[in-house]
């Protein structure tokens, strides 16, 4: 259960934005100062969201440049017209 005394962020997040509010409370408190700005700690963690969603969309492209495969997939045969695949 939550409790709103136990953590430090007065604020419970949205069930679609816990993973990234672990990710911010967990990240260390990093912060850089490029060219006179400050880059603060949750910009890592959106950078890091930023690059999952990225490779979780190229991935697909990324197997198949590596592996070459061409041939068409076609998800809805029947197990007995394609037993090997």
């Amino acid at each position: 259960p939550y409790k709103p005394s136990q953590v430090s962020a007065g604020s419970q997040p949205d069930f679609y934005m816990m993973w990234t509010d672990g990710l911010i409370r967990l990240w260390p408190a990093w912060e850089f100062y490029p060219f006179g700005h400050t880059i603060p700690q949750g910009g890592w963690v959106a950078v890091g969201m930023g690059l999952i969603f990225m490779l979780l969309g190229a991935y697909p492209f990324i197997e198949k440049k590596l592996s070459g495969d061409d041939a068409h997939h076609n998800l809805l045969q029947r197990p007995r017209d394609a037993p090997t695949r």
